[in-house]
């Protein structure tokens, strides 16, 4: 049940029709927790947003993986990182990742016939943080590989994947750019980096509940996949 401080009314997501224009209270529902005892969960109010540090904030608080974008440019080696890396399409088989509009490094890559990306490991913060920086020799000390398509890829990552812009999207103070997969590969049994509230974290597996099947026992169906909507 919803307590709301307004008159009962007919609900739209959580707010009763009838409510005052402009009011958005703290609702407290009652639900189930995991021992399926009844618990309390509450939600902050909700307020504007004008300013962009607001904006980074809240924006952080996604947990997101780590990527590289790099590429042998003239026979030097030229990257950068990227957090917002979606996988899009199975077949064909898309990848994309958002840049910010001017961006000097990615009009060096964006020419590039082959783009290697990198899934960064646990190990990488600091080449993160390298890869980043705006000046000095990004990849100093750093070990890589190339493809004879000038595709580059960080050692010790989690994957690679090799491929080719496909398609670059306004979308307002950056581009979403879009990525054909052509070949790739996955490191097995390592970690990854995750960015999360302005900092770098690794990922630490939640004690399997009691209430939840093993994954031996686990029906295959229900392993998750990609939606295609």
């Amino acid at each position: 049940m919803i307590h709301l401080p307004w008159p009962r009314g007919k609900m739209d997501h959580g707010r009763a029709l009838n409510a005052p224009p402009g009011m958005i209270q703290r609702c407290t529902s009652v639900r189930r927790s995991e021992t399926g005892e009844p618990g309390s969960k509450s939600m902050n109010m909700l307020s504007n947003i004008s300013e962009d540090s607001e904006l980074r904030r809240l924006f952080g608080r996604f947990p997101t993986g780590v990527t590289t974008l790099c590429a042998m440019v003239d026979s030097q080696p030229v990257g950068m990182t990227a957090s917002a890396f979606v996988a899009v399409s199975l077949k064909p088989a898309l990848v994309s990742v958002c840049i910010k509009r001017g961006s000097g490094t990615w009009r060096q890559l964006r020419a590039q016939k082959r783009l290697g990306i990198s899934f960064l490991s646990h190990g990488h913060a600091a080449v993160a943080r390298q890869l980043a920086q705006k000046t000095g020799d990004r990849f100093q000390g750093l070990d890589y590989e190339t493809t004879p398509d000038g595709a580059l890829f960080l050692a010790d990552a989690t994957a690679w994947l090799e491929c080719s812009v496909e398609q670059e999207i306004e979308a307002g103070d950056h581009d979403i750019v879009l990525f054909r997969l052509h070949r790739a590969s996955v490191a097995d049994n390592i970690t990854p980096l995750v960015f999360h509230s302005s900092d770098f974290h690794t990922l630490t597996p939640i004690e399997q509940s009691p209430h939840t099947s093993s994954p031996s026992t686990s029906n295959q169906s229900a392993t998750p996949e990609y939606a295609a909507d």
